[in-house]
């Protein structure tokens, strides 16, 4: 038991040796989306919950999935990434996204 206080002892001051931490803000400018969600049934529900994360372009240029598959995404969005979907909203937003002219296919 001779040899655990010095080792406690190297621990602790190992810690306190730790290298400074520097944070610095750094900005980034985003490239201009002009795409625009089609106007169709569920445009403004996308617009509202949807699009201040995902560009239009981005959600337009998905591949036609089918409907669990949107589910489970909007689930996701919800539960996973803590998106701020109204509830009332996503029957909506699920038809569009599973619309053939929502993905412009």
């Amino acid at each position: 038991m001779k040899w655990a206080l010095p080792i406690l002892l190297l621990a602790v001051t190992a810690c306190d040796q730790s290298p400074a931490v520097t944070f610095t803000d750094v900005s980034i400018t985003l490239p201009e989306d002009k795409g625009a969600f089609p106007d169709r049934p569920g445009r403004q529900a996308m617009i509202a919950n949807c699009a201040g994360c995902h560009s239009p372009s981005m959600i337009l240029t998905q591949p036609r999935l089918s409907e669990e598959h949107w589910k489970s995404s909007i689930k996701k969005m919800r539960e996973v990434y803590k998106a701020p979907i109204n509830p009332a909203d996503e029957p909506d937003i699920l038809a569009y996204l599973t619309s053939g002219e929502a993905t412009g296919r």
